[in-house]
């Protein structure tokens, strides 16, 4: 039987205070709603960092190196260097999505202020107590070049996944 929800996150080793942040309020305001933490890591913490994350998590959490080779064999693109091997470890999530029913990645950056539990029940991003189109949630209106596909979108640092 898959378990329910699966949090990831991508970061460099440096990071570990920012997930544990993120943990913490996730706990807070949701708990029991997450089954599992996923962290991958360019390379590993120091062990008292990693504990620490273990003991907000309620040793929920799994800590993984990114394999870097199958990404870093496309040097060759321009774009590349724009970017830090971490980004692709979004690509890790769907492997999980053969054990959980619902996959969410995180920036560790991201600062949670209430129950994150509604992020599955539909597509709008979810701030205090309501739902709010993404210009009702910056109070302005996008910018053309902030317009995707037709789509008004930004970089938000959360993707959900799910295994239907």
């Amino acid at each position: 039987m898959s378990k329910k929800v699966a949090v990831v996150f991508s970061i460099t080793n440096n990071l570990m205070f920012a997930v544990a942040n993120v943990i913490y309020a996730i706990e807070k305001y949701s708990p029991n709603f997450v089954d599992n933490y996923f962290v991958f890591l360019d390379s590993y913490a120091d062990a008292s960092d990693m504990e620490r994350v273990q003991v907000l998590s309620d040793y929920k959490t799994r800590f993984r190196l990114l394999d870097q080779s199958q990404y870093q064999n496309n040097k060759e693109n321009i774009n590349m260097p724009k970017y830090s091997i971490m980004c692709f470890g979004i690509f890790e999530s769907f492997i999980l999505l053969k054990q959980y029913n619902n996959v969410i990645f995180l920036d560790p950056d991201l600062l949670v202020q209430a129950d994150i539990s509604g992020i599955l029940s539909d597509s709008y991003i979810k701030m205090s107590h309501g739902r709010l189109s993404i210009e009702q949630a910056l109070g302005r209106v996008l910018p053309e070049e902030q317009i995707i596909h037709g789509k008004k979108a930004f970089n938000s640092g959360v993707v959900v996944l799910n295994s239907n």
